[in-house]
């Protein structure tokens, strides 16, 4: 992670940012630095030969590594019960926050990201849906972890309850940006794929992920909710051992895909495993218990008998 301990490439993490830092990145329960870097907090997104790597084919700072390991990292301490472990990744859970905080835009309410969430080879830039749905979730849990700790009288305790309010009021006002400004009102059914800076153009390509995880987190009000889960399970390409990305294929052209050529890009025409971990939340969170089990954890306990026992 840049910013704290051995493993990180110190010529990334010490490098200028694209970024200009906003002052909301200036939040952190205690300081961990006398001035912190934009990208202190930023986790690798992968390993080459051993050397932490920073970027993915999208060549951007991304939220996705951030997200995901601080849900593992919570989760992990929620099932073990181990404080001590929770204790000493203190700091590095503060440097996370520190970092998603950083991409909060408090004119607009919402996350302006330079890259996708998880799917790294398409173009989602600026106000997007995909980031801005799970991160109010991401910071609820970094506001719980937070409140343990201040309860717990770890020496930070006081900056750590004012720390994890501000939290909740930012993943309060990411959600309220989100239902205003990327709720299609034509189609009055999805949450577009972005909203560009100048905050007048858009892109949408209908995308089943982002919409699936506002409804998983808690984004999308109840009024919508039945009306995504409509549009998603028209489409041509849900619930085939997973779920297509988006309703409308991305091109292969450089506006679209990072990896150009083609007629489409790549990772837009297949199924993927992670938008069915965020359909059988979504559908948990409604109680859809016949989409869940007839068509998505059937098949695949279906195809793991078939094919692999």
């Amino acid at each position: 992670m840049c910013g704290i301990g051995n493993d990180q490439d110190l010529s990334y993490c010490g490098g200028a940012s694209i970024r200009k830092r906003p002052l909301r990145g200036t939040i952190s329960p205690h300081p961990l630095k006398d001035d912190l870097n934009p990208r202190d907090g930023q986790l690798m997104h992968h390993y080459i030969n051993l050397v932490p790597t920073y970027e993915s084919i999208a060549t951007s700072e991304q939220l996705g590594p951030n997200v995901f390991w601080t849900l593992s990292a919570i989760r992990y301490a929620s099932v073990t019960g181990d404080f001590d472990w929770l204790i000493k990744m203190e700091p590095f859970l503060s440097l996370s926050a520190h970092f998603l905080l950083s991409f909060f835009d408090e004119d607009a309410s919402m996350l302006l990201v330079p890259g996708p969430l998880w799917i790294d080879v398409l173009v989602r830039e600026n106000y997007t849906s995909d980031s801005n749905a799970i991160v109010p979730y991401v910071f609820r849990e970094f506001a719980n972890v937070f409140d343990i700790l201040h309860e717990s009288g770890h020496k930070y305790k006081d900056s750590h309850k004012s720390f994890s309010m501000e939290l909740r009021r930012i993943a309060d006002s990411i959600i309220e940006g989100m239902n205003k400004f990327l709720w299609d009102e034509k189609d009055n059914d999805h949450y577009i794929t972005q909203l560009n800076h100048d905050k007048t153009t858009t892109r949408d390509f209908i995308d089943y992920d982002s919409n699936l995880l506002a409804i998983a987190f808690d984004v999308a009000p109840t009024d919508k909710i039945s009306k995504i889960l409509t549009r998603v399970d028209s489409g041509p390409y849900t619930h085939i051992r997973g779920t297509w990305c988006s309703e409308i294929p991305y091109t292969g052209d450089a506006c679209d895909c990072y990896i150009v050529g083609g007629s489409v890009c790549g990772d837009s025409i297949v199924t993927l495993g992670r938008i069915g971990w965020a359909d059988a939340i979504a559908r948990k969170k409604v109680g859809d218990l016949k989409t869940f089990e007839d068509l998505l954890l059937v098949p695949l306990q279906n195809d793991l008998i078939k094919d692999t026992w």
